[in-house]
């Protein structure tokens, strides 16, 4: 494996995401400009150097045809762009760059414990999001998975950008399940 390579696509992605658009609202989308093509080529860049899998992290581009329009518009979500090259800054940086100073963390001359604390929280959900996604695509592609449980993994995948951890994350599950009306058996064997 080239590490230097790696350092390189490690070093391209935190000057993206420092330039990218911060959203106003967890649903906020913005016209695609390339910024999907940029990330998903460096994730398959990332793929051949280390031959490990890291396109959990691609960028997902929706498609919308406006009425009156004749164009179609490719948007992505400012809130999965940003949750996902974090995500993917954060794991580079634990597996090839541990003994390095974290990227967009503070000072590295100053140890403040709260900041330490967030730093640990945001790990931890951007892993527990990242996981979860992992179920929900395993799920939508499963062919035993029901239409009623792929509409509900959907809704599911829908508000993962805006979760603020393991509560909120069950409580959100828990009322698209309700509403959905599946059961919370139904819920555990599709996140089992």
């Amino acid at each position: 494996m080239d590490k230097e390579k790696v350092r390189e696509i490690y070093s391209e992605l935190q000057g993206y995401l420092s330039q990218f658009p911060i959203g106003d609202s967890p649903d906020r989308s913005i016209d695609d400009d390339d910024y999907s093509k940029n990330i998903n080529s460096l994730v398959l860049e990332l793929n051949r150097l280390t031959e490990e899998d890291f396109s959990r992290f691609n960028i997902g581009v929706h498609s919308i045809k406006y009425a009156g329009r004749t164009e179609v518009i490719h948007e992505i979500k400012i809130s999965e762009y940003r949750t996902k090259v974090m995500g993917l800054i954060k794991i580079l940086h634990s597996k090839f760059f541990q003994s390095e100073h974290e990227p967009f963390s503070s000072s590295p001359s100053t140890v403040n414990i709260n900041s330490q604390h967030q730093e640990q929280s945001q790990v931890q959900n951007i892993k527990l999001l990242i996981d979860v996604s992992k179920v929900i695509t395993k799920n939508l592609n499963n062919a035993e998975t029901t239409a009623e449980e792929k509409t509900f993994l959907y809704e599911v995948e829908k508000v993962l950008p805006t979760i603020n951890g393991g509560l909120d994350l069950l409580q959100k599950v828990s009322s698209i399940a309700t509403k959905a009306g599946i059961a919370i058996a139904a819920v555990s064997k599709l996140f089992n």
